[in-house]
């Protein structure tokens, strides 16, 4: 029986589970974890429950038996097994050595736009063109959108960057002609490589130094403070800046009548080592 959802569109076994399990649910009115347990071969019902919320981990005794439950093809259980510890891996780099193995099981759809993908974090104007069509309205003439930028870009680059969006599924042409962003979630730095997003994310910083010397200061917010600061203020410094992101996306999410599109950068770090207490 093919699985209900698409276990090669996941990196996070907890997630796939989770998800699997709401679509067995929803399409047969018996599934239960109970009826899971039986047909894996262990007794907790709970168990299936318990590794969703974190609480237990899947190990190599219990994998064999929840890919059996599921009936997973060959592949699938190798990829199964893959996500198994790319979720439990506790640092960058041994993520992506294991995503490097996960790569080559994916189809190849799955492969093309997780290349896409790649190709949208190695030039923050295919973020900015993609927010940039809630703003204009873009048709086959990319001659505006290119206009729009500052500095322009040509509209051989404004063109690719659409073409780009909607290979990745980020843009879609309306039945008017005009393209519309659409709202999907891309892959991270733990999947498409740390360096590549800490350059993407040094990119942007750049284009705020280009701001700081180029956009009158009434247009913009930029300001630095240097201060000294415990580690529990720390944490309390942190906390706050999360909670004003939250809020400030909640702006976005709310508003309407957008006529342009802006960057956000959100910098706190160290200057020094921590003195030992």
């Amino acid at each position: 029986m093919a699985l209900p959802i698409d276990i090669f569109e996941y990196f996070d076994y907890r997630l796939f589970l989770r998800d699997y399990y709401d679509a067995r649910k929803a399409d047969e009115r018996n599934f239960s974890y109970r009826w899971f347990a039986q047909r894996a071969g262990f007794n907790s019902s709970g168990l299936y429950s318990s590794i969703v919320r974190g609480k237990v981990n899947l190990t190599d005794n219990t994998i064999p038996k929840f890919a059996a439950a599921m009936k997973l093809e060959p592949n699938e259980e190798a990829y199964f097994r893959l996500m198994v510890d790319f979720t439990h891996a506790t640092t960058p780099e041994g993520r992506q050595e294991i995503f490097d193995r996960m790569f080559p099981l994916m189809p190849e759809r799955i492969r093309r736009a997780h290349l896409g993908q790649r190709e949208y974090y190695s030039d923050w104007r295919y973020a900015a063109v993609h927010h940039a069509l809630s703003v204009l309205e873009v048709r086959d003439d990319y001659a505006e959108l290119a206009r729009f930028f500052d500095p322009p870009m040509s509209i051989a680059e404004a063109r690719r960057a659409v073409e780009l969006l909607e290979s990745i599924g980020l843009a879609k042409r309306a039945p008017t002609g005009i393209w519309e962003s659409t709202t999907k979630t891309l892959m991270g730095g733990a999947e498409i490589g740390v360096d590549l997003v800490r350059n993407y994310q040094a990119s942007l910083i750049d284009e705020g130094k280009r701001a700081l010397r180029e956009i009158p200061k009434e247009k913009r917010q930029i300001s630095t403070t240097t201060f000294s600061v415990s580690p529990e203020g720390k944490q309390r410094i942190l906390k706050k800046l999360a909670d004003v992101q939250r809020e400030i996306f909640e702006i976005v999410k709310s508003d309407s009548g957008e006529n342009a599109v802006c960057q956000l950068n959100i910098q706190f770090f160290p200057l020094t080592r921590e003195k030992e207490r």
